[in-house]
């Protein structure tokens, strides 16, 4: 088991329904989950908000992966949006499997905490993190590894978005901003705020 460091002062707690405006900027995300003490973290790039009230996300987790079990077994996974200063962690939890190393997390040299009334290992600098609850659609889950998740609690970085889940990138640290696979180990950085009307 990984060791634990302390949650950031900075992780506010997240109106459930707030994600939806945090997940619209497509962001590789890490997928945590865990069952009776067991836990793993993988990367994930094709994730995305579904609906509002309450939100829902989606996320394609192929079978065989070590993390897809665990969200079978326990009804439950977190997504943790990548950012600039844990890329490298993005890029080696998405190359390792848990079922080839068993002490994945402790080899990888990542951080980790775990939030308040949850047993998930999240990544330790993320901008957001969501706590899924599976909704069970197993045509799609055996067909499409699409795993639809209603998010039932969730925290920001005041550094970067507010608690009504509203992004501030450009006033964010540069580490804080969300990264975007474009594969081969290439990652983009979200990139200046463009406003339009309002």
């Amino acid at each position: 088991m990984p060791t634990y460091t302390p949650i950031s002062e900075h992780l506010k707690p997240l109106d459930s329904n707030a994600a939806y405006g945090l997940m619209n900027t497509g962001a590789t995300a890490f997928i945590s989950a865990a069952h009776e003490g067991d836990g793993d973290v993988m990367t994930c790039a094709w994730n995305c908000a579904l609906a509002l009230n309450p939100t829902k996300v989606t996320a394609v987790v192929f079978a065989g992966h070590y993390t897809r079990a665990l969200m079978e077994k326990s009804g439950y996974f977190a997504l943790a949006l990548g950012a600039v200063g844990n890329v490298e962690a993005v890029q080696k939890l998405g190359c390792v499997s848990k079922n080839k190393d068993p002490e994945k997390l402790e080899h990888s040299e990542v951080e980790f905490f775990l939030a308040p009334g949850w047993k998930m290992p999240l990544p330790v600098g993320c901008p957001a993190y969501f706590i899924c609850r599976i909704v069970p659609e197993a045509r799609n889950e055996s067909e499409y590894n699409l795993f639809i998740g209603e998010v039932v609690a969730g925290w920001v970085d005041d550094r970067v978005a507010t608690e009504k889940g509203e992004w501030r990138f450009e006033d964010a640290p540069r580490e804080l901003r969300t990264v975007h696979s474009a594969s081969g180990g290439r990652y983009y950085a979200v990139g200046e705020a463009i406003r339009v009307g309002r």
